[in-house]
C-alpha cells in the first residue's frame, strides 16, 4: 500500500512539473528608455569614391582605379541593441551589433550601385538586456541607382532632364537612355535638324572641302575656257 502511494505521488509530481514546465513563460518587458534610444538610430546613404584595392589594374601613375560605393549608414547604436539589416529583393539578411560598429555607426558598403535597392532595418534588444529579442522599433531605407550616362556630353547643359541626373529611382539602360533624350531635344525640331546639319558637316568636313574645291577649280575652268572660246569667235569676224 505504501509502494502504490509513493508510486502515484512520483507520478503525480511529474507530472505537475511537466505542466508547469511547457507554460509560456512572459518575457520581461524592455524600459521604456530601451524604445527611446531605438527610435533615435537613424538610417541614411551615401555614395562615395573609394580606391578599389579588390582590383589587379594599376593606372599608369601606380595608383589603384576609383570605385563608386554605396555605404549604407546606421547611427545611433549601442551595445543594447542587435541590428538586422534584410535587402528586401533578394531577401537576405546580415545581423550586426554595437561591436561592428565605429563609436555607434555602422557602415555596410555596397558596390552594386546601378540598382534600386530596398532595405528593412529591425532593431531587437541585444542578450544583454533583460528583454533580450524583444522588437524595439523597425526602420526602412530606400537607395536609388547610379546613372552612368549622367556624364555623357549629350547631357551638357540638360542637367535637368530626368535621365541626366546622376541618381534615379529606377535604373535604365543606354538604348532607353538614348530614346528619352532624343525625344526630349525633339521638342525644338528645327533645333535638332540644325544640330544634326553641324554634325554631318563636322563628321565629314573633310570630304566637303574636296568637294568644294572640285567644283570651285571645275567652275573656274569652265568659265576661262567660255571666254577663251569667246575672244577666238571675235577675232575670226
Amino acid at each position: 500500500m505504501y509502494t502504490m502511494k509513493k508510486t502515484f505521488n512520483l507520478v503525480l509530481t511529474t507530472v505537475l512539473l511537466g505542466v508547469f514546465c511547457c507554460l509560456p513563460v512572459k518575457a520581461a518587458e524592455c524600459s521604456n528608455d530601451l524604445y527611446q534610444a531605438a527610435d533615435k538610430v537613424k538610417v541614411s546613404n551615401e555614395f562615395v569614391e573609394e580606391i578599389d584595392n579588390e582590383t589587379d589594374i594599376v593606372l599608369s601613375n601606380g595608383s589603384k582605379p576609383m570605385m563608386l560605393v554605396d555605404n549604407i549608414k546606421i547611427e545611433n547604436v549601442t551595445n543594447q541593441m542587435t541590428i538586422v539589416v534584410t535587402e528586401t529583393k533578394n531577401n537576405t539578411s546580415n545581423t550586426y551589433n554595437y561591436s561592428n560598429s565605429n563609436n555607434g555607426t555602422i557602415t555596410i558598403k555596397d558596390t552594386i550601385v546601378r540598382k534600386v535597392k530596398n532595405y528593412t532595418i529591425d532593431i531587437y534588444a541585444s542578450d544583454s538586456t533583460n528583454c533580450g529579442g524583444t522588437k524595439l522599433k523597425v526602420k526602412y531605407l530606400e537607395t536609388l541607382a547610379y546613372n552612368p550616362y549622367s556624364k555623357s556630353t549629350r547631357c551638357e547643359g540638360n542637367e535637368k532632364f530626368e535621365y541626366c541626373k546622376e541618381y534615379l529611382n529606377r535604373e535604365i539602360t543606354e538604348e532607353e537612355f538614348q530614346k528619352k533624350l532624343s525625344e526630349y531635344l525633339g521638342e525644338d525640331e528645327g533645333e535638332n535638324d540644325k544640330e544634326g546639319i553641324l554634325a554631318f558637316i563636322n563628321k565629314h568636313k573633310v570630304l566637303l572641302i574636296i568637294i568644294i574645291s572640285l567644283l570651285v577649280i571645275g567652275g573656274t575652268t569652265t568659265i576661262i575656257i567660255r571666254r577663251r572660246k569667246g575672244v577666238d569667235k571675235n577675232e575670226k569676224k
